[in-house]
């Protein structure tokens, strides 16, 4: 077993024990130092399985984590911010409510720094955003009646 995979499964444990809100309650109320220390360990615990990234949203992590992103001017707190937020946004529900509050420049943003990985995330959650507000205007226009792309509207096949 590589030393990765048992960080890894470490991670989903204590995700898992119910670690998570206590993290996202702690992070509120430190500064500085520790703050940075509580990101560096929530990241390490959303990044490991799509069940702790659920946890750290249903327990108000995206807010919380959107608000520090609003307020943080130093790369050190930044950087586990985004790669965090990268994690998150691979949720459905969470690009909805990147995209519908505007967030969306921070997405950007994380794809431009931090780890490869993280970037990776990031493009891709970027990517299915794209895929899905194409998708939804190609599906409409299809079956209201208005021809695009290239599509007969009365037919459904390409003209």
């Amino acid at each position: 077993m590589h030393a990765s995979q048992g960080v890894g499964r470490l991670a989903i444990i204590i995700g898992q024990c119910g670690a998570i809100p206590s993290l996202l309650g702690l992070l509120q109320t430190s500064e500085s130092i520790l703050q940075k220390v509580i990101l560096k360990c929530l990241r390490n615990i959303v990044t490991s399985g799509d069940t702790n990234s659920l946890t750290a949203v249903t327990n108000g992590g995206l807010e919380i984590i959107l608000n520090m992103l609003l307020n943080a001017n130093s790369g050190g707190l930044k950087r586990p911010l985004l790669e965090i937020l990268s994690a998150l946004s691979l949720l459905r529900e969470v690009r909805r409510v990147i995209f519908s509050s505007g967030d969306v420049c921070f997405l950007i943003e994380s794809a431009r720094c931090g780890r490869m990985i993280s970037r990776t995330r990031t493009a891709q959650a970027i990517g299915m955003m794209g895929l899905v507000k194409k998708s939804k205007a190609d599906t409409c226009s299809f079956w209201c009646g208005e021809s695009t792309h290239g599509i007969d509207s009365e037919w459904g096949y390409f003209s």
